[in-house]
Formats: structure tokens, C-alpha cells, sequence
């Protein structure tokens, strides 16, 4: 079930601090019940910003981690309507440099796959300080490397 965190978001939000209900947060089925990862995914669109607990695609870094510190957030369906789409992709720029807040804890930009940048999606993680972003991971990041602009650039193709 879909929970609508934010309706009709402005194309200039600078802020992304979402509270909802502890079982809202619960799964109804064990983490990684036969190979399956489940966990919280966040859609953005032009019309409502959502969450929801669903299965994660398979991912060698959600193998070795604990799914509930992620978040898999899903740009593919934002589009800011009558807008440049330099407006939108400011905007998701500005959303992972800041991170989002779900019930007061922070999840930061942490990875994308070659697979995610094609469906515009990416994964955020809980942060412990900054080493709950880049733990020595070979494919971990962080907020400051996205001010680089290089990781967007995926988006719009």
C-alpha cells in the first residue's frame, strides 16, 4: 500500500522531511525471504512523492547490509510540467545533496548501478555520521560527490 508523502511537489523544494506512521515502516514478510530483498521505496513524480515497502532488485550491496538503513528512491516518473528539464534534475540534485528525512532520520545518496541510472533510480542509506555513507565500500558515496554533477548526467539520457 502507497503512502503519499507529499502532494504536488514544488519544482523548487529544498527541503524533504517526511513523517509517517511506525507500521507504515513495517514489512509483512522477513527481509530476504529466498534471495528477495524487501525494503522502503520512495517515488517521486510531478504529482506526489510516495512510499511504499516492496522488493528491492537484487543488488550486491543490499546483500551484505541491512535492507531497513536503504531506501531505493525512483526518479523514472518525474517530469516537472512546463518546465526545462534542467528544473527537474536541479531538483533531484538538490533532494540527494540534502538527503531526505523519513521520521527524523536522514538518508543520503549512497550508490546507483548502471541498471538504476537507466530507470532513474538510486539508493539512499540511514547515515551514522559520515561513516554510515562510505563505509570503505567499493561503490559507496555520499552527498559531497554529488555536487560533481557527473552521477546526473545518467538521467537524462
Amino acid at each position: 500500500m502507497k503512502t503519499i508523502l507529499l502532494e504536488n511537489p514544488p519544482p523548487d523544494q529544498n527541503e524533504w522531511k517526511f513523517v509517517v506512521s511506525p507500521e507504515k515502516l513495517q514489512l509483512r514478510r522477513p527481509v530476504k525471504p529466498s534471495g528477495k530483498i524487501y525494503g522502503k521505496r520512495i517515488t517521486a513524480t510531478a504529482t506526489a512523492i510516495t512510499l511504499e515497502i516492496g522488493e528491492f532488485s537484487n543488488n550486491r550491496i543490499l546483500q551484505d547490509d541491512d535492507p531497513s538503513k536503504f531506501i531505493a528512491v525512483s526518479f523514472g516518473g518525474l517530469r516537472f510540467p512546463d518546465t526545462f528539464l534542467r528544473i527537474t534534475l536541479e531538483y533531484i540534485q538538490r533532494l540527494m545533496s540534502a538527503g531526505l528525512y523519513l521520521n527524523g532520520t536522514q538518508y543520503r545518496f549512497y550508490h546507483h548501478s548502471n541498471s538504476q541510472l537507466v530507470g532513474r533510480s538510486l539508493h539512499t542509506r540511514h547515515g551514522e555520521g559520515s561513516r554510515g555513507c562510505n563505509r570503505g565500500s567499493v561503490v559507496a558515496s555520499c552527498a559531497p560527490q554529488i555536487r560533481t554533477g557527473s552521477w546526473i548526467e545518467g538521467f537524462t539520457n
